[in-house]
């Protein structure tokens, strides 16, 4: 009597000798910038934006709905040219900079369905990362490619849900794989990106909900709107420090009286658990 063995653990196995240099070397093929320089949105001043979790100045922002926020920031760059490079520019760069947000999610929801990594050890980890990032970066080259064939369109208008579902459909259906007629430079994912563009994104905050007990939002900002709400203008006030009081020469001279010790906080109380008792669940 032979037994044969099931379905998962025979993927399992087939992946285990497989290994993930395979997919190194396939996310090294297709990663990197995908839009031309020229395309809307990409660039800042000649430079290729990135998204970085910055600090910025006092931006007072004023909601649709008449609701008014803000937040006291210090703007760190490196970029002194005050001339080419305004303050104000830089700090409304802002919002577009919170639009990664929404690569994040389509890699947690719509492509893993909220759903975690399923391997056990460093090199599975490894081999469905890459895989993850490589499915996710090929869409959005054909997202970028048939944008780029509208001038002028800005590629944060392209439906990642519109060309991931497309790509779904070619794999199942292997439909228009070998076309009979002339070349076709959007492709069907790309007429379908094309034909469901998104309107232009607007600026827009919400209120900052709690998702977990260890959120750092532990109280709500009740001047934040509970819906999204598109913002109707955002006041910037620009304040340098006094001479002095800044900038690499300032003083570090302790104060004359000791700060009191402070209790430990539950982020600290929680690594010492971690440090001192590691099988500790």
């Amino acid at each position: 009597m032979t037994c044969r063995a099931r379905p998962e653990k025979a993927l399992r196995d087939l992946r285990r000798r497989l290994g993930p240099a395979p997919l190194k070397v396939l996310f090294e093929v297709v990663a990197g910038p995908l839009a031309q320089p020229r395309t809307p949105g990409v660039c800042f001043a000649g430079m290729r934006t990135v998204a970085f979790d910055g600090l910025y100045s006092l931006v007072i922002m004023t909601g649709a709905d008449g609701s008014r926020t803000g937040d006291r920031y210090r703007l760190i760059t490196t970029l002194t040219g005050h001339n080419r490079y305004p303050a104000v520019a830089l700090v409304r760069l802002c919002h577009e900079r919170r639009e990664i947000e929404t690569a994040y999610l389509a890699l947690r929801h719509t492509l893993l369905d909220a759903r975690v990594l399923r391997s056990g050890d460093q090199p599975g980890l490894d081999q469905e990362l890459r895989a993850l990032l490589t499915r996710c970066q090929l869409p959005r080259r054909a997202m970028v490619d048939a944008v780029e064939t509208r001038p002028g369109t800005n590629p944060g208008r392209a439906s990642f849900t519109t060309a991931l579902e497309a790509a779904r459909d070619q794999l199942t259906a292997a439909a228009g794989i070998c076309p009979g007629g002339p070349a076709d430079p959007a492709g069907v994912i790309g007429r379908a990106v094309l034909s469901t563009l998104l309107p232009a994104r607007r600026p827009r905050y919400s209120a900052r909900i709690v998702k977990c007990s260890t959120s750092r939002y532990h109280q709500r900002d009740h001047s934040r709107p509970q819906a999204p709400t598109a913002i109707t203008a955002i006041g910037i006030t620009m304040r340098t420090p006094p001479p002095g009081t800044g900038g690499p020469g300032r003083s570090r001279t302790k104060h004359s009286t000791p700060r009191p010790p402070q209790p430990p906080t539950r982020r600290q109380l929680i690594t010492a658990i971690i440090t001192s008792q590691p099988p500790r669940d």
